[in-house]
């Protein structure tokens, strides 16, 4: 006996089947990714680039697509320093470089990796020096 619905049934599970593997993978991206920090008053100042050991600085990452929920971590020279687990879509790392040097910061999200890198050129004035007078009251 010839099953007449065998081709059918094949063309049937075929629609369903191949356009799970036609359709593309979900995305999941870096956005803007920047390493900042406030210059002035904060409540009017603007952000402009970290530059100054000593100095606070803010390292964010916007993630974005169809994925943008998913796990994410960020890492300072190879070393993780944030994560985010719980559906955020802002990975950030609150940041005091202690010395002057080049710093490589590395977002990853899925298959998305964005890098920055942040230059840190000058040093904190810690407003210590010239205190206390030096010399003698004659």
């Amino acid at each position: 006996m010839i099953n007449r619905l065998a081709p059918l049934t094949a063309i049937a599970t075929g629609a369903l089947f191949f356009p799970a593997l036609l359709a593309p993978p979900a995305s999941a991206a870096i956005g803007d990714f920047t390493a900042e920090t406030m210059y002035g008053n904060p409540e009017v100042g603007s952000l402009v680039p970290c530059t100054t050991a000593g100095k606070y600085c803010l390292v964010g990452a916007w993630l974005v697509g169809e994925d943008q929920h998913t796990p994410a971590s960020l890492t300072l020279n190879g070393r993780l320093v944030a994560r985010t687990d719980d559906g955020s879509i802002w990975l950030k790392y609150d940041w005091t470089p202690a010395t002057t040097g080049t710093y490589t910061f590395t977002a990853t999200q899925g298959a998305s990796t964005k890098t920055i890198t942040v230059d840190i050129t000058k040093v904190a004035d810690t407003g210590s020096s010239n205190l206390f007078p030096t010399g003698s009251a004659s």
